[in-house]
């Protein structure tokens, strides 16, 4: 399938994106504060891996705590970046004078809400990996983490249902 070259077009920033970069930063900045409190305050070895019954069995470095932040900053900053760059996104109808700014404005809110979803995702990855180390037991309940990712699918489910309203 070719890919269709669309327009540019500059889209005037709204008071919605202005909050949606908050509450990223927000979020990004929890997850920044909490990794280094984490430094801080846990001993150089930590539990890194336990079994299917929560119990320790393997100890590392607390640097291991680092992981999920680094991704999530540098996977905020690159969606974040994304969004100014609508007119080379694939769009499931197609583009006219009618709809592109409607389209690219929604497309950009699309990009956002996951970037922000998958932010909460990292964030609660971030907590429970400082209280698990701090306890020496895992914390983590994947319910919330699935619940977290599901929300991907409603975001990404409310966004068609948008875009083919716009078409």
């Amino acid at each position: 399938m070719a890919t269709v070259k669309q327009p540019k077009i500059e889209l005037q920033t709204e008071t919605v994106d202005r909050l949606l970069d908050l509450l990223l930063f927000v979020l990004l900045a929890i997850i920044v504060a909490i990794s280094i409190y984490a430094l801080v305050v846990l001993p150089g070895e930590i539990p890194v891996k336990y079994d299917g019954n929560h119990n320790v069995i393997y100890y590392g470095s607390k640097a291991v705590l680092l992981i999920v932040p680094f991704m999530a900053l540098v996977l905020g900053f690159a969606l974040r970046w994304l969004r100014n760059y609508p007119h080379i996104f694939n769009y499931p109808y197609k583009i006219t004078e009618q709809n592109i700014e409607a389209q690219y404005r929604l497309a950009q809110r699309l990009v956002m809400w996951i970037n922000i979803v998958e932010t909460m995702i990292f964030a609660y990855l971030t907590v429970t990996g400082f209280v698990s180390a701090r306890n020496h037991n895992s914390v983590t309940d994947m319910r919330i983490a699935g619940g977290l990712a599901l929300l991907l699918f409603v975001v990404i489910f409310v966004y068609f249902r948008k875009a083919r309203a716009l078409r």
